[in-house]
């Protein structure tokens, strides 16, 4: 049971971990060769993409892994398929409903056509995605894992196949991602049908009744998606109002790659969870050791991040996207402020959910997407994607000293400590001092050198210590055993 739950966990990194380079090689391919007009167009039918994506599945694909967990497969024939026929129905709803939009919008015939091709697969990915859940709801997490890791993958060789024999066809990379994600639908079905006994089937008259329930467990779940995906992506829809699509594609290059940091921290903060809120509701001297730990880990790798992106920007901008992309360095390096406070921002709202908080942690979250909205409503028309980028920082540092305040009425005591903050004060004046001295070296051989530089004066200033690479690996070991 424990080898199993430890080939499940392995195998769904590795799928994160494949997916995460696809994407971001999708996305240098399109911004490299179309350049930041064209990547921009790309960046706001994905945005569109996305939140119908979050209200196509209303939150059923938690109740179906929550749900279907405690029951074997045998007994889920009736609400499965009627779980599959409501996801079905919402989403044509949505693709239908959001070519009503863009028509009266005018945002052209060409954007339309691509939108629509694309919000098409929306079908697929939901009930792929429904599928996954199942898979994962029966412990059949590394049929799952194998699937999800195909996803991105696929997309990149359809996208590089169309550009290549059709000639840089802008229309195609639209194309390539419906096929890939009717190709992995096909073979989720298949797999699917070889691994369970029964029949499934997708009914043109859901009932809607009997399922009736479900919408109200599962709506604010689609409701905080909603909000959560507006932080990061309220700016683009508002830039595409108020500026152009050049101004999307250089402002969109440098948040993608801020974004993708959400991969690497999260994992560990997920391995951490179960410890964190066993020891929160039995072990308070525990919980404390190990949010003190864990923030100092946070903070550090927060840190040098930051000083990556600060730092390193131009060289980022230049290496990904090309000297088309020039007008994006001041970008990276705004944004690039954010990341400390996206990274413990991360564990402070796990404390909040670990506490029985949730809806509290929401309604802040709620504030803060409208306080984002209005920000960038004023800034985007006077600074254009430079706002943006401002607008995204004030919002994650609002977050984290709200996230403080709620912790203090909630009466958990949490402590940073004084001496480790004064040193990462330090260690960034003096990393940027150092900078000076290594800024003229190629791009692998200054990140290699910031990197080593940075590790060793953290093992100087006894920020981090030997054995703290031991406990981060041990962290999922101890996930296993609790699991």
């Amino acid at each position: 049971m424990a080898r199993s739950i430890l080939v499940n966990t392995l195998i769904r990194q590795l799928a994160i971990f494949i997916n995460l380079v696809s994407k971001i090689l999708i996305l240098v391919i399109i911004g490299r060769l179309y350049g930041p007009e064209k990547f921009g167009v790309y960046s706001l039918v994905f945005v569109i993409y996305n939140y119908l994506y979050v209200f196509s599945g209303i939150g059923l694909k938690n109740y179906v892994f929550y749900q279907y967990s405690k029951e074997k497969h045998t007994k889920l024939h009736t609400d499965f398929n009627n779980v599959l026929s409501i996801i079905s129905f919402i989403s044509f709803f949505l693709i239908f409903f959001d070519l009503l939009v863009l028509l009266i919008s005018g945002l052209g015939k060409e954007f339309l056509l691509f939108s629509l091709i694309l919000n098409i697969g929306i079908i697929f990915d939901t009930l792929s995605e429904i599928f996954f859940h199942f898979l994962d709801s029966q412990e059949r997490m590394v049929e799952s894992s194998l699937l999800r890791m195909g996803a991105n993958p696929i997309s990149l060789i359809f996208i590089s196949l169309t550009i290549l024999i059709l000639k840089f066809n802008f229309i195609f990379i639209f194309v390539g991602f419906l096929l890939s994600k009717i190709l992995i639908f096909v073979l989720t079905i298949i797999k699917f049908k070889k691994t369970f006994d029964f029949k499934f089937r997708i009914t043109t008259k859901p009932n809607f009744k009997k399922n009736f329930y479900l919408f109200k467990e599962t709506i604010p779940f689609a409701l905080n998606n909603f909000v959560t995906l507006g932080l990061n992506r309220i700016d683009i829809l508002i830039l595409s109002i108020v500026a152009n699509k050049h101004a999307i594609g250089i402002y969109n290059s440098s948040l993608s790659l801020i974004l993708r940091l959400n991969s690497i921290i999260r994992p560990f903060i997920n391995a951490i969870f179960p410890r964190l809120n066993y020891y929160y509701h039995n072990n308070k001297i525990g919980f404390k050791n190990l949010f003190n730990n864990s923030s100092r880990i946070i903070l550090t790798s927060g840190v040098y991040f930051f000083l990556v992106f600060f730092l390193g920007g131009e060289k980022i901008v230049i290496f990904f996207w090309g000297e088309k992309f020039y007008q994006s360095i001041p970008v990276i390096k705004i944004l690039s402020l954010m990341i400390i406070f996206k990274f413990i921002n991360a564990l402070l709202v796990d404390v909040i959910t670990i506490s029985g908080n949730q809806l509290k942690r929401a309604k802040l979250i709620f504030y803060a997407f409208i306080f984002n909205l209005f920000l960038n409503i004023y800034l985007i028309p006077r600074f254009s994607y430079i706002g943006a980028a401002y607008s995204a920082v004030f919002t994650h540092i609002l977050i984290f000293f709200g996230l403080i305040i709620l912790l203090k009425r909630l009466k958990i005591k949490i402590d940073f400590d004084i001496f480790l903050t004064a040193k990462l004060v330090i260690l960034v004046f003096l990393i940027i001092f150092f900078n000076r001295l290594i800024i003229h070296l190629d791009f692998f051989l200054y990140f290699v050198t910031l990197t080593t530089t940075f590790t060793l004066t953290c093992i100087l200033f006894k920020i981090i210590h030997k054995n703290d690479f031991l406990k981060v690996l041990t962290f999922f070991n101890r996930q296993k055993k609790l699991s």
